[in-house]
């Protein structure tokens, strides 16, 4: 079985950025194959970002799929959390001590 191919992430996941993304995901669940998202250069994420991260979350579960990280960015596991939508991204938390 091979490795999922990675989908990388634009270090901006703003509204400008979020139309592109929302495409490129629905091509790649179109396909059928397995992918995850490569996250580390994310920088800047805005509710619309994850609004479409939200949706791709709630695809997978409907088709019985995980939702796959390759890496995630401090940036986006914080506004995640800042939301209240880790858990439904399946991203853990910044731990701070």
């Amino acid at each position: 079985m091979s490795s999922p191919s990675h989908i990388e992430l634009p270090a901006e996941l703003g509204i400008p950025e979020a139309e592109t993304l929302k495409i490129q995901l629905l091509d790649a669940l179109d396909l059928g194959a397995p992918f995850a998202l490569a996250a580390g250069s994310v920088r800047r994420v805005g509710t619309a970002g994850l609004q479409v991260l939200l949706a791709l979350s709630l695809e997978l579960q409907r088709r019985g799929q995980p939702l796959v990280w390759a890496n995630a960015s401090d940036a986006l596991i914080a506004a995640a959390a800042s939301i209240g939508v880790s858990e439904a991204l399946s991203l853990t938390p910044i731990q701070t001590s």
